[in-house]
C-alpha cells in the first residue's frame, strides 16, 4: 500500500505511457490503493473538460470573426455601390454642363447678332440676355453640385480603403484562429484517448483487485 502511494503523485506530470508502465509494474510487484487510479482518471477528465471549454471558446470567436468578416464585406459592398452611384451622378453632371456650355455660347453668339439688328428687335434681345442669364446661373449650379459629387466620391473611395483594411485584418485574425482551433481539437482528440486508455486501465486494475 505505501509503495504505490508513493508513486502515483509522479504520474500525472509524466507521459501518459511512462504512467501506465509504471503503474502495471506496481500491480506486479505490489498491491495498489484503489484511489491512486481513480485520481488518474479524474486528473485526465479535468484536463478533457479544460481542453473542451477552450475548443467552445475557439469556436464562438472563429463564428464571431465569420460573422464580422461578412458584415464587413456587405459594408464594402454597400460603399462599392455607393461609389458607382456617385460617379454615375458626376458623368451626367459633367454631361449637363457641357450642354449647358454649348448653349450658352449658342445664346451670346444670338445675342452678338441680335445687337446688330433694328431698335424693334430690342425686346427680343432683351428676353435672350435673360435666358443668358438664367443659363448661367443654372450652369454655376451644376458646377456647385459637381464639386459636391465629387468630395462625396473622395469620401466615399476613403471608406472602401478603409473596409478593405479591416477585412484583411479579419481574414489574418480568422485564419489564426482557424489554426488554434485545429490545434485545440487535436489535442481534445488526444485528451479523449488518453481518458480511453485510462478507463480500459482501470478496469484491468479493478478485475485484478
Amino acid at each position: 500500500g505505501g509503495t504505490a502511494g508513493g508513486a502515483a503523485p509522479g504520474c500525472p506530470g509524466e507521459g501518459a505511457s511512462g504512467c501506465w508502465e509504471d503503474e502495471s509494474n506496481v500491480l506486479e510487484n505490489a498491491s495498489i490503493e484503489p484511489g491512486v487510479c481513480q485520481e488518474m482518471l479524474m486528473g485526465l477528465e479535468a484536463k478533457q473538460s479544460e481542453s473542451l471549454s477552450e475548443l467552445i471558446t475557439l469556436r464562438e470567436a472563429l463564428e464571431s470573426s465569420h460573422l464580422e468578416g461578412e458584415l464587413l464585406r456587405q459594408e464594402q459592398t454597400e460603399v462599392t455601390a455607393a461609389l458607382a452611384r456617385a460617379e454615375q451622378s458626376i458623368a451626367e453632371l459633367s454631361s449637363s454642363e457641357n450642354t449647358l456650355k454649348t448653349e450658352v455660347a449658342d445664346l451670346r453668339a444670338a445675342a452678338v447678332k441680335l445687337s446688330a439688328l433694328n431698335e424693334a428687335l430690342a425686346l427680343d434681345k432683351v428676353g435672350l440676355n435673360q435666358q443668358l442669364l438664367q443659363l448661367e446661373e443654372e450652369n454655376q449650379s451644376v458646377c456647385s453640385r459637381m464639386e459636391a459629387a465629387e468630395q462625396a466620391r473622395n469620401a466615399l473611395q476613403v471608406d472602401l480603403a478603409e473596409a478593405e483594411k479591416r477585412r484583411e485584418a479579419l481574414w489574418e485574425k480568422n485564419t489564426h484562429l482557424e489554426a488554434q482551433l485545429q490545434k485545440a481539437e487535436e489535442a481534445g482528440a488526444e485528451l479523449q484517448a488518453d481518458l480511453r486508455d485510462i478507463q480500459e486501465e482501470k478496469e484491468e486494475i479493478q478485475k485484478k483487485l
